[in-house]
């Protein structure tokens, strides 16, 4: 960002990203974490997969994936 001379674009109020400052921190952080965090292991279900009606009915599949947590 400070390589760049007009830097306060990338900043609201010279402490919030903008639209073009959260861009540039994303595509910084992007490749980082995809080295980092494997997609294919979550903790939780997907929230898909979560009945929301009957939330009581989710705690088997909870708890297999997260064998740490109880109830």
């Amino acid at each position: 960002m400070k390589k760049d001379e007009d830097w306060s674009r990338f900043l609201i109020d010279g402490l919030h990203f903008a639209p073009d400052g959260a861009i540039l921190i994303y595509n910084l952080l992007k490749p980082i974490l995809e080295k980092k965090i494997d997609p294919s292991e979550m903790l939780l279900p997907y929230w898909r997969d979560i009945n929301h009606i009957k939330p009581k009915d989710n705690d088997d599949v909870c708890f297999k994936k997260c064998p740490n947590v109880t109830a």
